[in-house]
C-alpha cells in the first residue's frame, strides 16, 4: 500500500509538495481565469481584450518553460525555483499598475510576464523537483498526490479572489497580494524541501 507508507514516512513532503504548487497555481488561476472576469466586469474591456495577453503567453511558454527546466538542471531545481516564488512576490505592485491602469498593452505585459517569468519559472521544474523529493517505492504516489492536493486547493482561487474583491470594495489590489501569499508560500516550501532521495 504505497500511500500508507507514503503518508507515514513522507507526510512532510507531500505538504512541501503542495505548498510548492500554490506558488505557480495561484497566480495560474487568478491570472488567467479571475483577471479576464475582473476586466471585463469592472473595466468593461471586451473579453477578447484581455484574451489576447493570455494567448500570448501560452505562445511564449512553448520558449521559457524548457528553458526554464533546461536551467534548473544546470543550477539545480532549488536556485530556479526561489528566484521564481521572489519574483511572484516582487511582481505584485507592478502587476497591480499594470492591470488597473486599464491600458491593454499593459495588462497583455502583466499577464506574458507573471506567467511566462515567475510562473513557469517555479513550474519547469516540478516534476523534476516532485520526483526527487521522494524514494523509488513511493515516488509515483508521492509525486501525484502532493500535486493533486496543491491543484484542489489553488483550484478555489477565483472564489477566494471574487470575496476579497468584494470585501475590497471593488479594487483590485487582494488580487496581486494573494498571488504573492502563494510565492511566499512557496519560497518557504523550497527552502524546506530535503536533498533529493536516491533512486
Amino acid at each position: 500500500m504505497p500511500v500508507v507508507e507514503l503518508l507515514r514516512s513522507e507526510s512532510r513532503n507531500v505538504l512541501l509538495a503542495a505548498g510548492l504548487y500554490l506558488a505557480h497555481g495561484v497566480l495560474f488561476y487568478a491570472m488567467t481565469v479571475y483577471t479576464l472576469s475582473y476586466t471585463t466586469s469592472v473595466y468593461g474591456l471586451a473579453q477578447n481584450t484581455y484574451l489576447i495577453g493570455v494567448t500570448a503567453a501560452g505562445a511564449v511558454q512553448l520558449i521559457t518553460i524548457p528553458f526554464l527546466g533546461a536551467l534548473s538542471d544546470k543550477l539545480g531545481r532549488r536556485a530556479v525555483i526561489m528566484f521564481g516564488t521572489l519574483f511572484i512576490v516582487a511582481f505584485a505592485v507592478p502587476l497591480n499598475f499594470m492591470i488597473t491602469s486599464q491600458v491593454p498593452m499593459l495588462a497583455w505585459l502583466a499577464v506574458i510576464i507573471g506567467i511566462c517569468v515567475g510562473h513557469n519559472a517555479v513550474y519547469a521544474p516540478t516534476a523534476a523537483l516532485y520526483s526527487e523529493m521522494f524514494p523509488a517505492h513511493v515516488r509515483y504516489s508521492g509525486t501525484s498526490l502532493g500535486y493533486q492536493l496543491g491543484g484542489a486547493i489553488a483550484g478555489f482561487v477565483p472564489l477566494v479572489a471574487a470575496s476579497l474583491v468584494g470585501a475590497a470594495g471593488g479594487a483590485y489590489w487582494p488580487i496581486p497580494a494573494l498571488i504573492a501569499g502563494g510565492g511566499a508560500i512557496g519560497f518557504v516550501c523550497i527552502l524546506l524541501v530535503r536533498p533529493a532521495h536516491a533512486a
